[in-house]
């Protein structure tokens, strides 16, 4: 007998529901918007088309801004066509691979986006000199008969209609009609009409500029190119210095160049990186500035193209480019094709990017001068701004503050020389462990100025309070916080705000210095109680400010 034992194995088939697993297809995660354009993929790509048709079809007699209005869509081409053999694989569950260079990845997408939208594909075909052909995946039909089968038969009145319509002079060309549309939570029609309009532009930039340019139309009107890095504009203006710019041009903060993604495989990637314009600097234009730039909290940091197809946006790659107001400006993009795909680990939407280590790397360095750079620029354009108008809101907040003295003693706390004595005792002390340093004493006794920005404070804490028995209680922000930075920049030139904010924070550190000056807790034990409630305050409300305060009150500028 041999040692080795050999083990027989035998092959079980499997059981597939396939009217389940079209379902499951249907439920990845589509929009309207990501399924039309993935269907939109294969026009350009398997169908070489020079002109693309999408329709957004309501109910008859439904408004277009009601929910679940949708009866069907329609995506038409004049590209080659298909014969019966293209219409089979067109709806095979894993379709042949595109050819290289091609938009398709896994041979999913007309099924999934599609199945995504309706519970029925159908697809009009005509090949240069050959017939008109019909092919048809329906929900319905697949769970009736437990098999995953396509349908093909006689073309309706309705069918001819759709052709003649859009390609009735047409030698060759394809049509893809989605209805049984869905009526579960779906967003309506002029939603959807109102968030492809400008993100057609985008994902297909590159189709749509050129000598080759595809014309592309959206419910019967022209869609026109949007590059969201503005090259062009920082081609004419040139190289961004942080230190000079005015925020009111697009600078270049990296033109394009390659960059290896991974050493071993030798995938390269290439990048660019513009600097977009500081809105604030344009006063009352601001708001036409930010949405003419896309300004905002969801679409900064880089945009990424997969053979020239957008496939992500505003990814800031595991804060390679940090959440921040900051950076808004910062505009980056990165051209892949095919080689690339492994190493960004591109999903069956192709709208997410997952960086493989090497990859995080070697973009984090690359970016790191560029995102420096566009930082500067930003903070730079805020205190130009400042000056230009003659408003120093922290200074004016500073000067009304002044006029309000410390409370030393509540009315109703007691009083006699002893106490009085610990009092002064504790006032020193305080003195000693929180002193107020020699600028601050100048700047509290010359300038009247309680509360005092800083650049960063330990543990990142929003506030923490000196004390000086001749000058009483300075309070310190920390201006590296996102509460902090975000709202006094957001509110820069609001006098009111800024006063708000001061007095509150000002009153907070006076409270801390009451209590350990008049409480009978040891100024140890309170000292530790008021750090301890610093830190879980500043916790809470970078949290707040970045799930709640910051998407607020950027909301007009995505």
């Amino acid at each position: 007998m041999n040692d080795q034992a050999t083990d027989a194995t035998t092959a079980v088939a499997g059981v597939i529901n396939p009217g389940r697993v079209l379902h499951a297809l249907g439920a990845i995660g589509y929009t309207p918007e990501s399924a039309l354009c993935d269907i939109v993929d294969n026009s350009i790509t398997h169908g070489k088309a020079s002109k693309v048709w999408i329709e957004l079809v309501p109910e008859p007699g439904m408004a277009e801004n009601r929910r679940n209005n949708a009866s069907h869509y329609i995506v038409a081409d004049d590209g080659v066509g298909l014969d019966e053999a293209g219409l089979s694989n067109a709806l095979a569950l894993g379709s042949e691979p595109p050819a290289e260079g091609g938009l398709g990845k896994f041979g999913m997408g007309l099924k999934s986006a599609g199945l995504s939208q309706g519970r029925r594909i159908t697809l009009l075909s005509k090949t240069a000199g050959g017939e008109l052909l019909k092919r048809v995946l329906d929900i319905d039909h697949v769970e009736e008969a437990g098999a995953y089968e396509q349908l093909s038969g006689e073309l309706s009145e309705a069918d001819r209609g759709i052709w003649d319509q859009f390609l009735g002079e047409a030698d060759s060309g394809t049509i893809v009609v989605i209805d049984k549309a869905h009526r579960d939570n779906q967003p309506s029609i002029k939603s959807s009409r109102k968030n492809l309009e400008r993100e057609l532009g985008i994902i297909y930039y590159y189709f749509l500029v050129g000598e080759d340019a595809v014309e592309m139309q959206l419910d019967g009107k022209l869609v026109a190119p949007f590059d969201p890095l503005f090259a062009a504009e920082a081609e004419s203006n040139g190289d961004l210095d942080e230190h000079e710019w005015d925020g009111r041009s697009v600078r270049w903060l990296a033109k394009r160049h390659d960059l290896v993604i991974d050493q071993e495989q030798d995938v390269r990637v290439q990048v660019e990186i513009t600097q977009l314009p500081h809105p604030p600097t344009f006063g009352d234009e601001q708001s036409s500035v930010r949405r003419q730039y896309m300004i905002g909290a969801g679409n900064y940091g880089f945009y990424v193209y997969r053979n020239k197809r957008l496939i992500s946006r505003g990814e800031r790659f595991t804060d390679i480019i940090p959440f921040d107001q900051d950076y808004y400006a910062f505009r980056g993009r990165i051209l892949i094709d095919d080689d690339a795909d492994a190493v960004l680990n591109i999903d069956v939407k192709k709208s997410r990017v997952l960086l493989s280590e090497d990859a995080q790397s070697a973009l984090s360095e690359d970016v790191y001068e560029p995102r420096v750079k566009s930082r500067r620029a930003w903070l730079t354009a805020g205190e130009a701004l400042k000056r230009s108008l003659g408003i120093n809101t922290q200074d004016q907040a500073n000067e009304r503050l002044a006029e309000s003295e410390e409370i030393d003693v509540l009315p109703s706390e007691p009083d006699s020389t002893e106490i009085e004595e610990r009092r002064d005792e504790r006032r020193k002390q305080q003195g000693e462990t929180r002193p107020v340093n020699d600028d601050e004493r100048k700047q509290a006794e010359v300038r009247q100025q309680r509360v005092l920005v800083e650049e960063f404070l330990l543990d990142n804490v929003v506030w923490e309070r000196a004390y000086d028995p001749a000058i009483g209680t300075i309070v310190r922000l920390n201006g590296g916080h996102r509460f902090v930075r975000h709202v006094f920049q957001h509110y820069a030139q609001n006098l009111g705000v800024t006063l708000v904010l001061n007095a509150f924070f000002l009153c907070l550190a006076r409270s801390e210095s009451y209590a350990v000056t008049n409480m009978d807790k040891s100024a140890a034990e309170l000292e530790e109680i008021f750090e301890r409630m610093r830190q879980i305050f500043s916790e809470q409300v970078a949290k707040v400010t970045m799930e709640v305060l910051e998407p607020e009150l950027t909301e007009d500028d995505v």
